[in-house]
């Protein structure tokens, strides 16, 4: 045996399945002596857990994989969650596969026909959908706006691109396919070459502008006076000199953060733009914030001297 089975259950989160076992040898009489004898105890049917592993959720959702099947892999939430993108948890256990197999205690199970193999990753030790797939799945069990943080988190963290979402949406999202259409929708808002937002809040807060039918606002968008940085704002109508800056309750209420904050707003109000900032809780109030925004660009376009400098 190469391997030997606690060799092989550190790999997996101190997991071992029956069929594992079979393939490496293990006589059943073996089999019987360790969980006898307290070394192993049952985990699922027919998949142990080596007493004394650390019981996590990565053990939880490995041995949910292992349960599942062959080819089995973490998956939608769950898959989210080993990306570590923006939104996600790791609470759920949820696994898709081909297999199909008897509901199971605290498993969310998808079962497909098949799963290309392009669509396999490793994460973590954890067999994965790729981030693609991932983010495609998601738009069948979350709402747009999360499955929309999801997206912006993983291009921030260069673990995708949207130049590679539309390639993997155009080969795989079909008429029918569940979490085609709000991929498809998202994408649409997006533009080769933008700048990833920096937080859950200005993503949600730059697709709430673009769906209220207003210009799509520059992201992260770097102000300077005659050659010298002033500051990064958040969005910005530069031509205008507006910056929309998203405040979010994570980053902005701390007092020293509020005085950073105030000392950036009079750093661009010097040299002429004005600062146009969106708590948190407005969020609940697209309207309110759409057409505050809406009346400010037409102040400013009456305004701002024509063939000033940004």
């Amino acid at each position: 045996m190469e391997v030997s089975p606690e060799a092989l259950a550190e790999q997996q989160y101190g997991i071992l399945t029956l069929a594992q076992l079979r393939a490496a040898g293990m006589s059943d009489h073996a089999l019987r002596h360790r969980l006898d004898c307290g070394r192993w105890r049952l985990a699922r049917p027919q998949s142990y857990v080596v007493t004394g592993a650390y019981e996590s959720w990565h053990q939880r959702l490995m041995s949910a994989c292992l349960w599942a099947g062959p080819g089995a892999l973490a998956s939608h939430r769950a898959a989210a969650a080993l990306w570590q993108l923006d939104g996600s948890r790791p609470d759920l256990v949820e696994v898709v596969t081909t297999r199909r197999v008897r509901p199971d205690a605290g498993v969310i199970v998808h079962e497909v026909k098949e799963i290309p193999e392009i669509d396999h990753a490793m994460r973590h030790r954890i067999p994965v959908t790729s981030i693609e797939r991932t983010l495609f799945d998601l738009g069948s069990v979350i709402a747009p706006k999360y499955v929309d943080i999801a997206i912006e988190s993983a291009v921030r963290k260069g673990l995708t691109s949207i130049p590679d979402l539309r390639d993997f949406l155009r080969k795989r999202g079909g008429r029918g396919r569940r979490g085609a259409g709000v991929l498809r929708e998202l994408l649409s808002l997006r533009e080769e070459g933008d700048t990833p937002t920096d937080s859950p809040m200005e993503t949600e807060l730059f697709t709430l502008i673009v769906r209220a039918g207003l210009p799509r606002p520059v992201r992260q968008y770097c102000v300077y006076d005659q050659g010298r940085f002033v500051a990064r704002v958040d969005l910005a109508y530069p031509e205008e000199r507006i910056a929309i800056e998203a405040d979010s309750r994570t980053w902005h209420s701390s007092p020293l953060a509020q005085q950073t904050d105030l000392d950036r707003q009079r750093a661009l109000e010097r040299i002429g733009w004005v600062v146009r900032r969106v708590p948190w809780y407005d969020l609940r109030s697209p309207s309110k914030i759409a057409g505050g925004i809406r009346t400010l660009r037409q102040e400013r376009q009456l305004n701002v001297r024509p063939g000033a400098t940004p």
